[in-house]
């Protein structure tokens, strides 16, 4: 389907049904760009399974809305690599909800930078 995926335009991928966001090959969300990524409900982030989530290229991560990072599930947050969790941008690292944040593994609060670490507010800490 990555080929199909590819010429979805932002708003046909808005549209998507949650039920095939989560038929979609791990190839198939490496494959959408960076505004296909941003145009993903938050329902849509829901649905995806930790394999899809653990699939997202760092630039797809990056181009995340805050409303996508806070839905972003627990057991598919702890999926990310470290070198996810660092590629994401001081503004994603903010966004995280205090839950998600607990969830991290002891790793992925180490691979966090700096730069992320001061964007954490104090409640996320």
């Amino acid at each position: 389907m990555s080929s199909v995926i590819l010429g979805f335009t932002t708003s046909q991928i808005a549209g998507l049904s949650t039920s095939l966001i989560s038929t979609l090959s791990t190839s198939d969300v490496a494959a959408l760009s960076t505004a296909q990524v941003a145009a993903l409900s938050t329902s849509s982030i829901v649905a995806f399974s930790s394999a899809q989530i653990a699939a997202l290229k760092t630039t797809q991560l990056q181009a995340l809305t805050t409303a996508q990072v806070q839905a972003i599930e627990t057991v598919d947050l702890i999926a990310l690599t470290t070198a996810q969790i660092q590629s994401m941008s001081t503004t994603n690292v903010a966004a995280l909800t205090t839950a998600e944040v607990a969830s991290l593994k002891t790793a992925q609060l180490g691979a966090l930078t700096t730069a992320q670490t001061t964007a954490l507010t104090t409640a996320q800490i």
